[in-house]
């Protein structure tokens, strides 16, 4: 079976992709889309979005809590807007303009 698929999507909705899988569910995060959720077992194909069904909604958050679980034991630490300066230890810049 051959799929062709054509969908318009803006730069910044492709940036920050998140995906996290387990043996039967994907559940993929966009920065600027809707999630998806699909039921690899039902549906290898990923045809089917089960992220808006009421039924997977306990699903999606806890996939949803494992990507920001992740993310928050190993994304990058930095301090952000702060600048070391002689005799204060930081000094908070504010945010970027």
């Amino acid at each position: 079976m051959e799929v062709e698929c054509s969908v318009r999507l803006p730069p910044r909705a492709l940036t920050g992709i998140k995906e996290t899988r387990g043996e039967r569910y994907k559940y993929v995060h966009f920065t600027a889309l809707p999630p998806l959720f699909f039921d690899l077992q039902e549906d290898p194909g990923e045809f089917t979005k089960l992220a808006d069904d009421l039924a997977h909604l306990p699903l999606v958050l806890e996939y949803a809590q494992k990507i920001l679980s992740w993310h928050m034991l190993h994304d990058e630490r930095v301090l952000a807007n702060q600048m070391l300066t002689p005799g204060v230890r930081i000094e908070h810049k504010g945010p970027r303009s």
